[in-house]
């Protein structure tokens, strides 16, 4: 399972092939097949593990620009990988079957418009000025006990107390 953690908030995006399946379909569909020259942020900072503050304005920037672009395409033009043969391909598992578009093919493992996690935890990693990593995260019920599930409800309502 990988996942983006920013400040104590966790957001679980899928199994390692889901997320693999979402960065090469940038790659191939966006970028011509070479990886990072249009979205440096995403594809070479991010994808690496590690999204430093200094670039999250340009990763926010980059992600419109994906979203926008992917909502060109048609939501069959994905690039599926996996890599064990026993485990479901990932279209089966991340794919939004409803999908109008590409960039609402990429769903979470838990129902969630993958772009639009992104976005969220850009959005808390600059609110609190820290990175946003990318790593391997325990089940996601684990997770929900070791971390915060992020509520951006909640957090307007904290913000709107503490003024």
């Amino acid at each position: 399972m990988v996942g983006l953690k920013a400040h104590c908030f966790v957001f679980p995006l899928g199994t390692a092939d889901l997320v693999d399946s979402f960065f090469y379909t940038v790659s191939w569909r966006l970028e011509q097949k070479r990886w990072g020259n249009r979205f440096p942020a995403i594809m070479n900072e991010l994808y690496q593990g590690l999204l430093p503050y200094e670039s999250l304005e340009e990763a926010d920037l980059e992600l419109r620009m994906i979203k926008d672009e992917m909502s060109y395409l048609p939501h069959t033009s994905g690039i599926w990988v996996y890599e064990l043969r026993s485990d479901p391909p990932p279209r089966e598992i991340g794919e939004n079957k409803n999908a109008e578009d590409l960039s609402e093919t990429f769903m979470t493992n838990i129902g969630r418009n993958m772009l639009d996690e992104f976005k969220t935890a850009i959005r808390v990693a600059k609110r609190y000025k820290e990175p946003v990593k990318m790593e391997s995260i325990q089940d996601p019920i684990i997770v929900k006990v070791r971390y915060k599930e992020y509520d951006e409800s909640a957090e307007r309502a904290w913000i709107k107390k503490k003024k």
